[in-house]
């Protein structure tokens, strides 16, 4: 990355968008069959194929170690206590034949295949997110083609709504694909590996099939002589603790803020009592009133850096106490906090999640402890599948669909200490800060977004975002004190109405 880029991508940062890194996907692409590949013999069942009798258990093993469903198949319908195939299958055609034996007439079986098609959706976000998984490698294409086999059979079942009951009857035929592909390249570790994800996401369809047809509330259905009501279409929506486990991300700004706490003793008291004037500027405090969405820079450049331990400086020090003050205030700031210092070294046993690929999830994470939202449109707009995956681009978005979707009364504070260490090129952060610094610039935004970011010692690249609006405060150059630091001063002054932003 030249330098020349780096100070225009951040100098424009507002009104300019910028690309995110990405991993690359792996597309199902169905190979030609060119020679390369013998034909595929024709298998009835699964006990005459060699290589998936090994591969089955394995795949048993790791779909045991997985949770079970929360509503879970009734006793004597467990399928992961079984050790073959034939008997898994067994047990969901049992399951389907309970489900239509208490079907009573044509017309009640056709109604209730439709609430069967409904809640195939399930299933295919599950095998969905296990073909995203696979790598993008020429050998292991004609497994995921046979994950996407699977996937048009369920989906187009959930559309025609007629085939629910068949969904599953061509599995031998998708698992002799499976064996004729280890067998061809029985050295091949990626299609080894995106075999197993799809024998997984398999065994893990089924038991949630045997589920719906055993449920209690389809069977009802069925027995019911009563005149149906209209139907009724079931919205989307997923809770917000189901998103937070979709990040799979700690609460790292609990950590990092103890952390700090631990460390404040070692940092010099007149350091800290410098760093705690940065409260009572101007540009502070004009930042911190504004009813409007603003953005500053504090940074410690001149005459010298201060002192730091561990990657924590007075700094953020100062930056924890702000966030505690904040979040003392009430549900109307929603301080949201990163330390770049604590995610830099792989080296310090203290520091874990290196880098700044986690920043975006865990901002988001303290989103969603902090604020109600509804998040019945969500998948309209965020691919969830590229949530899992990591997606940088996907983050970003999430990030922007919450914070448009809060109230008017609301200011979000994004508090973002160490940022010159972002700074590397080995992080690649510049395109996630810089989604910040355009949410604080987006009238269309209804909340009030303040950027606070920090810095020691000062930036070189970040810099260019501020400094022709004058946004920068040097610490170094504010007038010296005698005062020692006071933590409890701080939070009361940060209480205090002088810091309420004027609505």
């Amino acid at each position: 990355m030249s330098e020349q880029y780096k100070h225009n991508s951040l100098a424009s940062a507002p009104a300019q968008s910028y690309g995110v890194l990405t991993a690359p996907g792996a597309a199902a692409v169905a190979l030609q069959n060119n020679g390369g590949l013998p034909a595929r013999p024709t298998w009835a069942t699964t006990g005459a194929m060699r290589i998936w009798i090994d591969i089955f258990p394995q795949a048993m093993d790791r779909f045991r170690s997985t949770p079970g469903l929360k509503n879970g198949p009734r006793p004597g319908y467990n399928i992961r206590d079984k050790d073959d195939w034939d008997s898994i299958y067994d047990m969901l055609l049992a399951a389907r034949a309970e489900y239509q034996n208490k079907g009573g007439v044509v017309g009640l079986l056709r109604k209730v295949r439709r609430s069967a098609a409904d809640n195939v959706g399930p299933a295919v976000e599950i095998a969905h997110a296990a073909s995203k998984i696979a790598p993008n490698d020429p050998y292991a294409t004609p497994v995921l083609g046979a994950v996407e086999v699977v996937l048009d059979a369920v989906e187009n079942a959930a559309r025609v709504r007629n085939q629910v009951l068949e969904g599953f009857d061509g599995l031998v035929h998708i698992f002799s694909d499976v064996e004729l592909f280890l067998g061809t390249f029985e050295q091949d570790h990626y299609v080894w590996n995106a075999s197993m994800d799809l024998t997984l996401t398999t065994l893990e369809a089924v038991e949630r099939a045997i589920v719906f047809f055993l449920s209690s509330d389809c069977l009802q259905a069925e027995q019911s002589r009563l005149t149906p009501p209209p139907p009724l279409i079931k919205e989307w929506s997923i809770s917000q603790e189901a998103l937070r486990r979709i990040l799979d991300i700690p609460e790292l700004d609990l950590t990092d803020s103890t952390f700090i706490v631990n460390k404040k003793a070692q940092l010099p008291p007149r350091q800290m009592a410098e760093a705690e004037k940065v409260m009572n500027t101007s540009l502070f405090r004009e930042w911190m009133v504004s009813p409007l969405s603003a953005r500053v820079l504090v940074q410690w450049d001149v005459p010298t850096p201060p002192r730091t331990v561990a990657g924590v400086s007075p700094l953020s020090a100062f930056c924890a106490t702000m966030a505690k003050a904040l979040q003392a205030r009430g549900p109307r700031f929603l301080p949201l906090l990163w330390f770049c210092g604590r995610h830099v070294d792989a080296a310090d046993p203290d520091s874990t999640y290196i880098g700044a690929r986690y920043m975006l999830p865990s901002l988001v994470d303290q989103l969603l402890r902090q604020y109600e939202f509804d998040l019945r449109p969500l998948h309209h707009d965020v691919d969830l599948t590229a949530l899992q995956a990591g997606s940088s681009e996907g983050l970003t978005k999430l990030l922007e669909w919450l914070v448009r979707r809060l109230s008017r009364s609301t200011t979000v504070v994004f508090i973002i200490d160490g940022v010159v260490l972002f700074e590397r090129e080995e992080f690649q952060a510049l395109p996630e800060l810089s989604s910040l610094l355009r949410l604080a610039a987006d009238p269309s935004v209804p909340a009030a977004v303040k950027v606070l970011f920090a810095s020691t010692p000062g930036t070189d690249v970040v810099r260019a975002a501020f400094e022709k609006d004058g946004l920068i405060l040097d610490v170094g150059t504010l007038p010296r004190i005698a005062d020692a630091p006071n933590e409890e001063r701080m939070n009361r002054e940060m209480g205090g109405s002088d810091y309420a932003p004027m609505y």
